[in-house]
């Protein structure tokens, strides 16, 4: 393979020693296969599904911000945006496949389902409840409260309710 010229990374490749096929220093060598992979995952995939690769998609952050300023007493306000913003970098930049990846990420995390994931705010005194679609590396909020809301719900049922959060003057 001489002079082969990938577009976009202008990453050219002379000559591979170690080869597939018949082992013949013609055959295509493991680091080309590793470049053209690369390459491809960044080239051919839509721009949407290249990004799926890359990071999570929370829905919707707005639901944290909307918790806080309407329904945090303020004296805590800040510690419990702190604490919720913290939550959404680490999420964002996830890679999760599964729930174990989850758990091992965050401890403290109550894994009710497969898509169903419990995460612990502001030490226990909130709870956040999301489903996951690992496919998509999609985390969907479905609710989000105290801890004393928490044991009158059903997490395994919850829907998110947009009126929950919003503003009681809006």
């Amino acid at each position: 393979m001489r002079g082969l010229r990938l577009p976009r990374d202008e990453v050219r490749v002379e000559r591979c020693a170690v080869g597939f096929g018949d082992g013949d220093a013609g055959g295509v060598g493991v680091g080309w296969v590793i470049e053209m992979l690369g390459w491809l995952s960044r080239s051919l995939l839509p721009f949407r599904e290249r990004s799926i690769l890359a990071e999570v998609r929370v829905i919707a952050r707005a639901t944290l911000n909307d918790f806080v300023r309407n329904r945090v007493v303020r004296a805590h306000q800040t510690i419990v945006k702190a604490q919720l913003d913290a939550w959404y970098a680490v999420t964002a930049k996830a890679l999760w496949k599964n729930s174990a990846e989850v758990k091992a990420q965050y401890s403290s995390a109550s894994i009710l389902s497969a898509e169903r994931v419990v995460f612990n705010i502001k030490g226990n005194d909130h709870r956040l409840i999301v489903a996951i679609n690992f496919h998509y590396g999609i985390v969907l909020i479905k609710w989000l409260g105290t801890h004393k809301e928490y044991d009158k719900i059903d997490a395994m049922e919850v829907e998110y309710d947009e009126g929950r959060y919003s503003s009681s003057t809006d």
